[in-house]
């Protein structure tokens, strides 16, 4: 039939596409922020044969399992190792429940951005990295409640903790959003070289200083490592509560976080590499 759409002319124009409904930003499987998720069956876009292993193929799964194994790996070299050794005394459930959280907060603020910035690039790096961090930061609270309430902590002192690791990974997360724009190269080192800084800044600073030189006050927050022992940590061996001032310094991370997300939403995005041809395929 001539009106059928394979019997269209060349120089016809094609139909007019339908208005944006008020949702497609989230909901539209072209372009929508929910689109990341395609990432898992989408080809890379930067195509590079010799590199197989470095696309992104079964996210956010593949993430999931990994990080689920990395808090059971840690949950098992800290927590769970406490009764059969016989220190189940909350000082020592506190000392372990501490070094759990350092561990959580190295594999959020290190190690995740240092696999994505080893990876080929998504197609959408903001929506693909704000879904990293809902996966990443959603069992959190799950894993910090029980062993905090062994520590006999005030419930204040466990939802600081969560948001401050939480508050960390929105700050690195643009700087991951940003450094996989582009393709694999040199330059990613730059990247992960930031955000590697942003975990060590204030340790390495008190390292440097010596004994007297311990960091204090806001300093303390300056690093998620430090800030864990100063939520969870008082003089005299006092039993730590949260003041307004604490608050405050734990969720800073996330001000500053949120603002760089606003940069790296605003940046155009990166032209994703040309479709092979199926000769080339």
């Amino acid at each position: 039939m001539s009106g059928a759409p394979e019997d269209r002319a060349p120089d016809q124009a094609p139909p007019a596409a339908s208005r944006r409904g008020l949702l497609d930003p989230l909901l539209s499987n072209r372009d929508g922020v929910l689109a990341a998720l395609e990432e898992r069956d989408a080809p890379p876009r930067f195509d590079d044969e010799r590199e197989p292993w470095a696309h992104r193929r079964g996210e956010p799964r593949l993430l999931i399992l990994l990080w689920a194994t990395y808090l059971l790996a840690a949950s098992g070299a800290t927590i769970m190792r406490l009764p059969q050794i016989g220190l189940t005394e909350p000082r020592f459930v506190q000392s372990a429940t501490r070094l759990l959280v350092l561990l959580i907060a190295v594999g959020l603020v290190a190690l995740w951005p240092a696999v994505r910035l080893s990876q080929a690039s998504p197609r959408r790096p903001v929506a693909a990295t704000l879904i990293d961090l809902a996966a990443l930061t959603a069992p959190l609270a799950a894993v910090l409640w029980p062993v905090t309430w062994l520590g006999r902590w005030d419930v204040e002192v466990t939802l600081a903790l969560v948001a401050t690791i939480a508050a960390w990974g929105l700050l690195v997360g643009p700087l991951v959003a940003l450094g996989i724009r582009r393709a694999p190269s040199p330059a990613r080192s730059g990247w992960t070289a930031a955000v590697v800084g942003l975990l060590l800044a204030a340790p390495a600073l008190a390292v440097a200083l010596g004994p007297l030189g311990v960091p204090s006050g806001p300093l303390l927050y300056a690093s998620p490592l430090t800030a864990v022992y100063a939520l969870t940590t008082e003089p005299a061996g006092r039993l730590p509560v949260m003041a307004a001032a604490e608050w405050w310094a734990a969720i800073a991370p996330a001000g500053v976080g949120l603002a760089l997300w606003c940069v790296a939403a605003a940046l155009p995005g990166a032209p994703a590499a040309p479709e092979r041809s199926p000769a080339n395929a």
